[in-house]
């Protein structure tokens, strides 16, 4: 493994995954100080980054964009647009980016239920959708859940309604193109069993119900989740 000046890793290292550690710490404070640096002065509202995880392969990054309030939260091109004519842009590997819509079903689109249970303990601060608890538990879930589902026909986004104590109970709202393409029953939960996704969730937790769901929380629309690959020599030595 090659490092560059500092000691910090050029690629990826198991360190980046131990969010306690001094190079995920790093590595985090500078992703949050490269975002902020250029989303600041042009997005009114914008309150900051939440770097929820660096993950294999190619430093894959799940962070959540943070604003004052659900009106604040502009729409996904607005923020792509930004993304990719900032010199931020020069570090992202081609085609990763990802932004994923938080805005809550409109009626024409179909909805699911889904819940699971993580295998964590509970702490009070994931009862309130405001906290940055909340909010990075919440932005890993929909990345890992929109990663999941990305291959199913229709499917749009998926949304955080609460975290409640049980180990960590997660209610969530997955959004279709409309709903004539929502899956049934059955189709969700197979698709989220073999999505090998990163989530420690309770064996026989995993419940879902098509064509039902909650009404999404404040969080929903008080946020953005994106997700992108870097070029982590190029970003740290820039």
């Amino acid at each position: 493994m090659q490092n560059i000046p500092g000691g910090l890793p050029s690629t990826f290292t198991s360190d980046l995954s131990n969010q306690s550690s001094t190079v995920y710490q790093t590595v985090s404070g500078i992703l949050k100080t490269q975002v902020n640096g250029f989303l600041s002065p042009v997005l009114p509202g914008f309150l900051g980054t939440i770097i929820n995880s660096l993950r294999n392969p190619s430093n894959i990054t799940d962070l959540t964009l943070v604003f004052v309030n659900q009106t604040s939260v502009p729409n996904t091109t607005t923020v792509q647009d930004l993304i990719n004519n900032s010199t931020f842009s020069s570090f992202i590997i081609p085609g990763t980016l990802r932004i994923t819509s938080t805005n809550p079903p409109s009626p024409t689109e179909g909805v699911a239920s889904l819940q699971f249970s993580l295998k964590q303990d509970f702490t009070s601060d994931l009862s309130d959708t405001s906290s940055s608890g909340f909010k990075t538990l919440a932005g890993n879930v929909v990345s890992e859940v929109n990663r999941g589902f990305s291959k199913t026909k229709g499917f749009l986004r998926s949304i955080v309604n609460s975290f409640k104590s049980g180990s960590v109970i997660t209610n969530m709202t997955l959004v279709f193109a409309n709903k004539s393409v929502v899956p049934n029953t059955s189709t969700i939960l197979s698709t989220f069993t073999n999505s090998n996704t990163t989530l420690s969730i309770v064996p026989g937790s995993t419940t879902a119900n098509s064509g039902s769901a909650l009404r999404p929380t404040v969080f929903s629309m008080a946020a953005l989740p994106v997700t992108v690959a870097l070029l982590m020599i190029q970003m740290l030595t820039g």
